[in-house]
């Protein structure tokens, strides 16, 4: 089940997705597990990006993939008898890149933080490209750059240098 909580007049908000735990959700800790809560976010990115846009009966054509994910597991998700709330705002807007900040929460808890990395993707020439006018202009409704840590998750960083990763090559004389 899902809601769509934005109206062009109504100005940025997050998109909202709701979703009951399910059984196979659980692990043998009988709490999500943590892949499972990636799912959900991926889930709700579905719904923003394509299901609640497209066309009934139309194909769903495919324009981003994922570059990065960072989550950062808050408290353990168990089953319960009310939906969460998977809420997703985008945060920043590149040429051909988004960033999206998603929390998996009920109306008391947030469970999960989530920061995706999404790039705008030709398939045919299978390769990045720049985002369309229509993706910037949907984009801009969920648009809320936030450094409210309640709400977003740990910020994507470049990944740090170190020595065991430095390939040297040496040449004979």
């Amino acid at each position: 089940m899902s809601e769509q909580t934005t109206r062009p007049e109504d100005g940025p908000r997050p998109h909202r997705y709701t979703r009951t735990v399910r059984l196979d959700d659980l692990d043998w800790l009988r709490h999500v597990n943590n892949a499972r809560l990636l799912q959900m976010v991926q889930e709700a990115h579905i719904s923003m990006f394509y299901l609640e846009r497209a066309e009934p009966g139309a194909e769903i054509q495919i324009r981003h993939v994922y570059a990065r994910h960072e989550l950062n597991y808050v408290e353990p998700l168990r089953m319960q008898s009310e939906p969460v709330t998977i809420e997703t705002r985008v945060t920043e807007i590149g040429r051909s890149t988004m960033v999206l900040a998603s929390r998996v929460r009920d109306a008391e808890r947030t469970f999960c933080k989530c920061t995706s990395t999404l790039v705008s993707y030709d398939n045919d020439a299978k390769r990045s490209c720049r985002l369309q006018e229509e993706e910037l202009a949907f984009l801009s409704r969920h648009f809320l750059p936030t450094d409210d840590c309640a709400f977003s998750g740990p910020r994507p960083r470049a990944a740090p240098r170190s020595p065991a990763f430095t390939v040297t090559t040496a040449h004979r004389a």
